[in-house]
């Protein structure tokens, strides 16, 4: 096996952990907003260090500024709905991105989804419904606002991926860095007005600081990994994180999905495998948004 895919393994195992630090953060007394804070701003000095300080330049490239606040707004939800949610929803919840890549796609880029295109959304669709359906309510609807967080997170993530198609070829580095400082920022919004600020202990500042610092590392190597291998494989390999987290949220946090939740997952990752083995476009030059 090699180095690229080795390397996007690993990432998919990362994502799959990533809800731990924060939970122990939460559980220590840290409101949800300070522990993000915390963690992204760990995330946002080393970036910022990695690229010596410089940041994109959004005058070039406008959807780039639209891109990394999806990118944003990806992991905070994500991460924000897997302190307050069933972890495993919290994670599928998010692969409901094949659902609003296809749409996103049609609709910006006038990129019509196809045959496989349309047999993933349907997929991803059922699956929602079925992970989403309560019995007390009759009907599939999120039960709670960190569903809906959930939810969220899995189109800023699709959003991501169509913006950054439409994007020049750029310094990976300062593209980090840049998703960092708009994570902290939307981060210390959040926490300002709420006054969420407690003590922290030394132990749960390395905790938040080495959380941070990891983050960057794995996403950077990310990049390193996405850039070296086909954009399907690539897909199919972080589709791995459903499996990952599946084990994980039953061995640390002792969850487990019902056989209704089970056969939801298990067309949502369908979805995604179907949409990672559709044909890769080329890419010669970015894709420009449809007016």
């Amino acid at each position: 096996m090699n180095r690229p895919t080795l390397t996007l393994i690993a990432t998919a195992l990362f994502w799959a952990a990533i809800w731990w630090p924060f939970r122990q953060l939460a559980g220590a007394g840290l409101a949800s907003s300070q522990a993000c804070l915390l963690i992204f701003g760990s995330g946002a000095i080393a970036a910022l260090i990695a690229a010596k300080g410089r940041l994109p330049s959004i005058r070039r490239a406008p959807a780039l500024l639209v891109a990394a606040l999806a990118s944003a707004l990806c992991n905070l939800g994500y991460n924000l709905a897997a302190i307050h949610a069933p972890v495993m929803k919290a994670v599928l919840l998010l692969y409901t991105s094949p659902l609003w890549t296809v749409a996103l796609a049609w609709l910006l880029m006038r990129e019509r989804p196809g045959v496989r295109g349309g047999f993933a959304l349907a997929l991803c669709v059922l699956g929602a419904a079925l992970m989403l359906y309560h019995p007390e309510l009759g009907y599939p609807w999120p039960a709670s606002v960190w569903e809906w967080v959930g939810l969220g997170a899995g189109f800023a993530f699709a959003l991501y991926n169509v913006m950054t198609r439409a994007l020049p070829r750029g310094d990976e580095k300062e593209r980090v860095a840049l998703i960092f400082v708009v994570e902290v920022l939307l981060s210390a919004l959040w926490a300002a007005p709420a006054g969420d600020f407690a003590p922290i202990s030394a132990a749960l500042l390395a905790l938040g600081i080495a959380t941070g610092v990891a983050m960057w590392i794995v996403i950077s190597a990310m990049q390193w990994g996405l850039q070296r291998l086909p954009a399907n494989h690539a897909a199919v390999l972080m589709s791995s994180e459903l499996v990952f987290a599946a084990l994980l949220s039953w061995w640390l946090a002792g969850e487990a999905l019902s056989p209704r939740e089970g056969l939801g997952a298990a067309l949502i990752a369908c979805a995604a495998l179907a949409s990672a083995w559709q044909p890769a476009p080329p890419a010669p030059k970015p894709a420009r948004i449809a007016a």
